[in-house]
């Protein structure tokens, strides 16, 4: 937090490097059990278990491209197949996705992205891609481009219930 920021700065203390450099004694002297606890991690010894249980937020894969490419046709020529593969993926974990996202980055490495959030989940790749397609749109794609990439968040399960958009007045 700030304030152990505060301290590790006080003592000179810039970097993990630093870190991992500095005396043991003297670290646990200024911050007691936290001092030993980031000097450990410092020289990564991390004893605490891994846990894998974390709810997945994403699902997503990108290319980077062998030659760079320019305009929106070749972008969505590149994207078709990686579409393919986020379907794969969705499908093989049965999991739907409320938003797509389109990642791209230059020649200079600039990453950008566009997102969608939908009414209704999806995971097809022709949904996938109709998205895309429409977010493409957003981005200034006259710059050479050396990654693309495609990603479905705010994942569901296609069994989780559904709100259902109702009219606010009558018809």
């Amino acid at each position: 937090g700030p304030k152990t920021v505060e301290k590790l700065h006080a003592l000179g203390l810039q970097t993990i490097a630093d870190v991992a450099a500095c005396d043991l004694g003297m670290l646990t002297a200024s911050l007691g059990s936290s001092g030993h606890h980031f000097w450990r991690l410092a020289h990564a010894d991390d004893p605490r278990p891994v846990d894998n249980t974390r709810e997945r937020k994403s699902l997503g894969a990108e290319r980077t491209l062998r030659d760079d490419i320019v305009g929106a046709q070749a972008v969505l020529e590149k994207l078709a197949p990686i579409a393919d593969e986020v379907e794969r993926r969705a499908s093989a974990k049965d999991i739907r996705g409320y938003g797509v996202r389109v990642k791209l980055k230059t020649r200079r490495f600039q990453i950008m992205t566009r997102q969608a959030h939908l009414p209704h989940p999806v995971f097809a790749a022709q949904d996938v891609m109709r998205h895309a397609e429409a977010l493409l749109a957003e981005f200034d794609l006259s710059e050479p481009l050396r990654l693309v990439g495609l990603t479905l968040y705010d994942l569901v399960d296609p069994d989780d219930p559904v709100q259902l958009d109702l009219p606010l007045e009558a018809p």
